[in-house]
């Protein structure tokens, strides 16, 4: 492959693509990998992602549900302590 006056980073792509390889861009950093195995790092990032997304959503519920029940025991006990 023969590139004249070309960017460097087209020129990358192609030299990757070419070689079924494939790069990821973390700030000043460029990662290199096979296609299939950046696959499969994203996929476990997606994954990742997912599962803390999950365990915040269950923390999220788990307090408004403490907080209903704070609530609710703040309402009876002024219905006690009122009448």
């Amino acid at each position: 492959m023969r590139l004249k006056d070309v960017p460097w980073d087209q020129a990358l792509d192609l030299i990757l693509d070419n070689n079924n390889l494939a790069k990821r861009e973390q700030g000043n950093v460029i990662l290199g990998d096979t296609k299939a195995a950046m696959a499969q790092i994203e996929a476990d990032e997606r994954r990742k992602i997912q599962e803390y997304e999950a365990k915040l959503e269950a923390e999220r519920k788990k307090l408004i549900t403490e907080k209903e029940k704070e609530k609710e025991a703040g309402t009876s006990y002024d219905r006690i302590h009122s009448g």
